[in-house]
């Protein structure tokens, strides 16, 4: 019969000899981790953000641009319709002209019953307040119902 001090110690030591040999292969698995991020490449395309001045206008001169990754919009904006419950963005993507944002594809996977254009409405006012929080812009959005689901439309 074991008693509880043998069989903690057992476990001690199994622990501390897995510790050991996984420090030993650390090294290795890291520098392995490091090569594939640095080969991976990670498309991203700059958007110009517009900053309003404290009048309220919006600038557009050098010293006041900010430059932000489109996949910071992208995920912002999905963040926002992923609270509408009845619909789930299938596709999401910033139509550029060189740095500007100049308009927004929304692709929507809606719940059947749904009123789509109530839907429609919904989004684009969605987007169009997270584009003016993230960019300081308005622009047009065009919202496209691409599936019509029975149940949970975001899975």
């Amino acid at each position: 019969m074991t008693t509880d001090d043998e069989i903690m110690s057992r476990a001690v030591d199994a622990f501390q000899d897995r510790a050991e040999q996984e420090s030993a292969e650390w090294p290795a698995v890291a520098s392995g981790v490091r090569d594939r991020v640095r080969r991976s490449s990670l498309v991203s395309r700059s958007v110009r953000a517009h900053v309003a001045d404290l009048s309220g206008t919006t600038t557009f001169t050098q010293v006041d641009t900010l430059v932000v990754s489109d996949r910071v919009v992208v995920d912002a904006l999905r963040r926002g319709l992923s609270g509408i419950p009845e619909a789930a963005a299938e596709t999401l993507s910033l139509v550029l002209d060189g740095r500007d944002c100049v308009g927004v594809r929304v692709e929507l996977v809606a719940g059947y019953g749904t009123d789509l254009r109530v839907l429609g409405d919904r989004v684009r006012t969605l987007v169009e307040a997270t584009l003016t929080d993230t960019l300081g812009i308005v622009v047009p959005v065009d919202v496209t119902v691409v599936d019509v689901v029975v149940g949970d439309p975001s899975r």
